[in-house]
Formats: C-alpha cells, structure tokens, sequence
C-alpha cells in the first residue's frame, strides 16, 4: 500500500496549496521493495453483496503519520544515486551524469516521480493513494474522517500484524479481563451479553456496535465502537460514575502482517514558560513509552494477534469462522468480517496477488522497531541518554584516576572525595545506559514472566 513511505517522510513543502504531493521516485521504489506500493491494494472499487460497486480501498484518505514525525524539505532525493525531485515529480539533478545527458534524463516521463494528494488535518499527515490526476479530482471531493475540536497527542507504532486482527481486536472488548493480566484481572469478569449489533446491509462507510460493561470497574457502563471505514476506530464510554472516556484509533494496513497504528493519546501538556521545555517534554515522553506495563500490554496482544495471522494465513477458511457469533461478546468482531466480506472485498489485500510472506516467529518485538525509529521524541531522548551514558563514564574515569592519585600522594581526605565522585558519576553513567536499554525491551528471561503474569 501506500505506506512504502518512510516512517519519518519527507514533505515537499514549495506548493502553497492545502493538498500537496508526496513524492516516490521509481528508482526508489526499485530499492525499497520490502514494503508494498499502492498497486498491491484493491485498486478496483469491490462489489457489495447487491453487486453495486461502491468500495475501493485505494479512494481513500490514510493517516500515514504525525505531521510531527515529518521532514519538511524544499526538494526530494532518492536516497540510492542522488537524483532529485521538485515538488510536481519533475527530475531536476541527476548527479553523475553529464549536462546533456542529465538535461535528457529529467526530461523523460520515465524519471519523473510518482505523486499522491497530501493533507495535514488534525495533527496528522494524510495520504490518497491514486496517482495522478484522476487521483487528485477524487480527493478534492473528499474530506479525512472528521475528529472533533479536541487536541490530540497522536503517537504512532507499526506492529507486525495485519490490519484485520488490529480492527478485530478492536472491536472486542471482552479479551481484556483474560489476556491483559495486569492491568487487569480475569476475576473481575463480567459476562458481556449486552452488545448490539448495526443494522444491515452493511454500507461502504463503516458501522457502529453498542455495548455494555465487561469488568467490575466498568458494569453498566453503555459504550459504542465506530468502524469508520477504511482505518478509523472511535471507541466511547459513558461509565456509570457519568465520566465519559474517548478513544481514537487508526489502523493503516502497510503490508500483509504489518498495520501503522496510530493513537491519540490527550496526554497534558507541559506549560510553555517552564524552561528547556521541549527536552523535558522529550524526556516524558521516553518515560512513558519505556514503562514495562505498556509493553507487556502491548505484547500480550500482539502474541495472540500473530497467532491468529498465522492460523489463518495457513488455513483461509478459518476467517469463515469469525462470522459465527458463539456468544453476544463476539457480535463486535463478527460484524467486523462481515463487513470485510459483504463490502470490503475481503480486506486490503485479498485481491492484490501479492505474495504474503508470514512474519517470523517473534516472541519479542524490539521496542525501537514498533515505536522509537519512528517517534523524534524517542530518537532526540536516545541521543540525549547515549551522550549522557559517554560523558558520565568519561567523568567517573577521570575521577577515579584522580582518586588514586591523591591517595598515592598521601591526601587521603581529597581521594575520598574523588572516589565519591567517581562513584557517583559511575552510577550515574549506568543509569543512563539503562535508560537507553529500556528504549529496546527486556532479555527474554526477565519478558516472558511479564507478559504471561500470573
């Protein structure tokens, strides 16, 4: 799909319009083929269970990102052999050929780049992945699924898992007593028999599912699930205390086993008088995304996902499964793959031909992979620890000499001090280094414990 682009892409910033390009040279498409390009997807509108056409998962908006994760740039270079691109896909440079030659080149259509209609709506950066013009005239009539007024943290981590367990596991809010031990606890259950179900036929644009509580701390709550197709769930709960939660999920398929989730968070924000405020913020940040209980959350969702993309990877006939309604709590997944079937063509690359290679068989995922490459807090916050980690060992060391030169010469209280010192630096160093540890998980002894608590 779209999402060969970069986690961190750059945005042409020289068209002053709302709807601007992003650029994908094909000399760079040649050397990043690990990901999928738009025509993998369904690029044909698929057929409802009527037989009208009216879904296409390629006329669509995606949020691809945080537009706080970009690089705004005036140009685009392909990072293989140099050559760049303007802001309309024209080849203008192309380093290692002559005047003539390079004056040929830019001008061939084969060079130029491939272009797709750009939006920064809500925080985030938004991509419709049809080329060309047709494209652009199809998204001018379109808007980004709309979010409200309410600011939003938006984060972003890409899990190897497919995009239809992530929306699954979405609309099932039963899983958590049991799965996620820890944050929760399967002795709190409360049987979930109240979950509606949407009217049907199921349209193009999504649907909604209604339930009630599912934990002690929850009962008799009253909570909806709104499918907005293709990637947006929006989760609402309106607890009995009269507390209302919101939660705004995208999920963007990327390749086969691979989805981008991206999160609005509403985490508060630090005041702007307080000094050196972006470098603490930074430093939150890293804080809350290195806490173990977030990772084993996250694993222990991720363990059972890849299981079921590898079950039914193995046997397709298994989806055919998730229609069944075995009790009320499964009306929510179950309305899920009815939709991707009866609407959905049966998903975003039922159709594609794309060979659909199984993720490895991971029982631990790098923290850096899902989250931290992709995140500039986490990378400003790992430069920030590596720096501090080299600094305070290159202090403890000098400090240590030090000592020992003082005691040599007899001045033992100054030693004492010194040794103190390097101590202290010493300490200092390894917690730093343990903080940049925390930026790429746990040894698989000190993990597995973790995830499957008891």
């Amino acid at each position: 799909m779209l999402l060969a682009l970069p986690s961190s892409a750059s945005l042409v910033t020289t068209t002053p319009a709302a709807i601007r390009p992003v650029l994908r040279p094909r000399a760079q498409l040649l050397a990043t083929r690990t990901a999928l390009g738009p025509a993998d997807l369904v690029s044909e509108p698929t057929s409802t269970a009527s037989g009208s056409a009216a879904f296409s998962w390629e006329a669509n908006w995606y949020p691809v990102m945080p537009v706080s994760y970009a690089d705004p740039v005036r140009w685009l270079m392909c990072r293989f052999h140099g050559w760049r691109f303007d802001d309309a896909g024209n080849c203008v440079e192309v380093p290692n050929a002559e005047a003539g030659a390079a004056a040929s080149l830019c001008g061939a259509p084969e060079t130029c780049a491939t272009s797709y209609p750009v939006r920064e709506v809500s925080g985030l950066l938004w991509v419709w992945p049809e080329a060309g013009l047709e494209g652009l005239g199809r998204s001018l009539l379109e808007e980004p699924v709309a979010l409200g007024s309410g600011a939003q943290d938006w984060v972003m981590t890409v899990p190897p898992v497919s995009y239809e367990s992530m929306v699954e596991n979405s609309m099932d809010p039963s899983h958590a007593p049991h799965l996620h031990e820890g944050t929760f606890a399967a002795s709190d259950m409360v049987p979930l028999t109240d979950y509606s179900a949407p009217a049907e036929p199921l349209g193009d644009e999504g649907f909604t599912v209604a339930h009630g509580g599912y934990t002690t701390k929850n009962d008799g709550m009253k909570a909806t699930r709104t499918f907005r197709s293709p990637s947006f769930v929006d989760v609402n709960y309106e607890l009995p205390s009269g507390k209302q939660q919101n939660f705004q999920l995208f999920f963007v398929p990327s390749t086969p086993f691979e989805t981008r989730v991206i999160t609005g968070l509403g985490l508060p924000q630090l005041p702007v008088w307080l000094p050196k405020r972006e470098l603490l913020a930074d430093l939150l940040h890293a804080f809350f995304f290195s806490r173990s209980a977030l990772w084993r959350f996250n694993d222990q969702d991720r363990l059972v996902m890849q299981g079921q993309d590898r079950n039914q990877a193995a046997d397709p006939d298994r989806r055919q499964a998730a229609w069944d309604v075995a009790t009320p709590s499964d009306t929510g997944v179950s309305t899920f793959r009815k939709w991707l079937a009866e609407v959905g063509g049966g998903g975003p690359f039922a159709s594609s031909g794309a060979a659909a290679s199984l993720p490895t068989t991971q029982e631990e995922v790098s923290r850096w992979n899902v989250h931290g490459k992709h995140c500039p807090s986490c990378k400003r916050a790992l430069a920030l620890l590596e720096g501090t980690q080299a600094a305070l060992g290159k202090m403890a060391l000098f400090a240590a000499v030090a000592a020992a030169a003082l005691a040599v010469a007899g001045r033992l209280a100054s030693g004492i001090v010194a040794t103190a010192a390097a101590v202290a630096l010493s300490a200092g160093s390894r917690w730093a280094a343990g903080g940049r540890a925390a930026f790429f998980g746990m040894e698989r002894e000190l993990w597995l414990p973790q995830v499957y608590a008891r």
